[in-house]
């Protein structure tokens, strides 16, 4: 579901939330009734005002330890944001 959200960010409207939990195969219709019915929209909202806060403006977006992963979010590069960070920790101790 995922990544069905992610490519379709943009468009994240209660229809469309609708089809997108049919297209992969939800058929708990507590689900589909707690997504419109707003049972967890206060914690997406609550994400959504963090993210601001942090200054999200892309998703997926990424923080290590407190930072904004910057550049293009791949393995390798947030492979080395962590390498660079731990390198640091042990520098430290």
């Amino acid at each position: 579901m995922h990544e069905v959200l992610l490519n379709n960010r943009w468009n994240l409207g209660t229809i469309s939330l609708k089809s997108y939990a049919r297209e992969v195969g939800v058929t708990n219709k507590a689900f589909l009734d707690n997504v419109i019915n707003s049972k967890f929209g206060w914690f997406v909202q609550d994400d959504l005002k963090e993210g601001i806060r942090l200054g999200v403006e892309e998703i997926p977006a990424f923080f290590i330890n407190g930072k904004k992963l910057k550049g293009s979010v791949t393995i390798e590069n947030l492979k080395a944001h962590i390498d660079l960070v731990l390198s640091k920790k042990k520098a430290i101790a």
